[in-house]
């Protein structure tokens, strides 16, 4: 038996400590939702159309949308503890996703085969990726959801994310690890396939635009994303609303009224839920109800459910139906 090798432990634990802080780096971190940034393009974008729409200040803002009623409901609470157990994970949750794309990019390039010579990379060529790995992203995410939505057994995990009474930021990482797992794999088939077609065109070299150290689309996504999970109502109107997915067409994904159920599924585009029928366009702003709107919502309001309710569920159904 080979002697443990204590020189490696400080290193351990300097990787521990990385990962356990990392909810609270968020903000000063680029490549994250919580980068400061976004953060603060949340607070303009959501200000500058409150004020549009109701000719109100700051103020207003402020107590309309940061009262205690919304950020110190049991819902935001458990969100807040969620975050910093879930916010260490959610980074290793996307290493499936990049594992997959390669796999599969890899296994295209192979089946084609390529005879492109390493050389410089046009703009148009980067361009023209870029939008087929956003576009392709953006596919396997609605993909993802759509099955999330309509399998019983994903059900009862994505059902932890739809259980969140109140919207705040906090609740995109209220999110169960499967959930997680399950979503990290859909986009990386679809990104793998154009990537390996980018790679039998373009050579391996091929890259796609990045800023604050994402995918360049995904950035520009990513300064209102935020707002997707707020209760600030920021419309596309109904024309660009056939076209994107708004903030306001996702809160009424998160709705508990019937008529919104399963609706909005896609993440920034809206195409897919033309073509699959699951569009909902807004006609104005609608006072929603957040929830499963069967009344269960707070039993996931904890940590320790969040994490172990789904599994308790689903062998419940099972002996239900044996």
């Amino acid at each position: 038996m080979e002697p443990i090798d204590f020189d490696i432990i400080p290193a351990w634990l300097s990787q521990l400590f990385a990962l356990l802080t990392a909810p609270l780096r968020a903000p000063f971190e680029p490549g994250t939702l919580f980068h400061w940034p976004f953060l603060l393009s949340t607070l303009i974008i959501g200000f500058a159309v409150f004020a549009a729409t109701t000719g109100k200040g700051p103020l207003s803002f402020w107590r309309r949308y940061f009262n205690a009623g919304v950020w110190w409901h049991p819902s935001a609470r458990a969100d807040y503890r969620y975050y910093l157990v879930n916010g260490a994970l959610f980074p290793l949750m996307f290493t499936p996703f990049f594992a997959v794309s390669s796999l599969v990019a890899g296994g295209v390039r192979d089946l084609i085969g390529t005879s492109v010579e390493v050389g410089t990379i046009g703009w148009v060529a980067t361009l023209i990726y870029s939008i087929g790995f956003f576009v392709a992203f953006d596919f396997g995410r609605y993909i993802g959801h759509w099955v999330q939505h309509k399998s019983s057994f994903l059900w009862e995990f994505h059902k932890i994310h739809h259980s969140a009474e109140v919207l705040t930021p906090f609740t995109s990482f209220r999110v169960h690890p499967v959930d997680l797992l399950f979503m990290s794999l859909t986009p990386g088939l679809c990104t793998g396939v154009v990537t390996g077609f980018a790679a039998v065109f373009w050579g391996a070299d091929i890259g796609f635009y990045t800023v604050l150290s994402m995918h360049a689309g995904v950035a520009a996504y990513h300064a209102i994303s935020n707002l997707r999970h707020t209760q600030i109502w920021v419309s596309y109107g109904p024309v660009l609303s056939r076209i994107l997915i708004s903030p306001a067409q996702h809160q009424i994904h998160h709705s508990a009224e019937p008529k919104h159920f399963h609706k909005n599924m896609g993440w920034a585009l809206a195409i897919w839920d033309r073509l699959f029928g699951t569009l909902y366009v807004p006609a104005k702003d609608e006072n929603i109800v957040y929830g499963l709107g069967d009344g269960s919502d707070g039993e996931y309001h904890g940590v320790a459910r969040m994490y172990m309710l789904p599994f308790a569920k689903i062998w419940q159904n099972l002996r239900t139906k044996s």
